[in-house]
């Protein structure tokens, strides 16, 4: 998956859902949706093929938690990363 491609909101949403993760005891898309004000649908297609957001988190005793490669992803300057890409 290469976030670069995708545009600078989706991944700053995609970001929003990995702290709620992070922060919270999350059980469902509903849950980090309230949570993070990123609509519930758009959470399912991150999900998906879009962003593959289910590598950065799964879920173990029904609660959402981070893989390395989300707590890798929240680690990155993404606004760096995009002005970078920018310039």
């Amino acid at each position: 998956m290469d976030w670069t491609n995708r545009k600078e909101q989706t991944v700053q949403k995609v970001t929003q859902v990995l702290r709620a993760v992070r922060d919270n005891e999350a059980r469902s898309y509903q849950e980090l949706a309230d949570l993070t004000g990123v609509g519930y649908s758009s959470i399912q297609n991150y999900a998906g093929e879009e962003t593959q957001l289910l590598r950065c988190m799964a879920k173990e005793n029904e609660v959402y938690h981070l893989t390395p490669l989300g707590r890798a992803a929240l680690d990155v300057s993404w606004s760096t990363v995009f002005y970078a890409l920018e310039s």
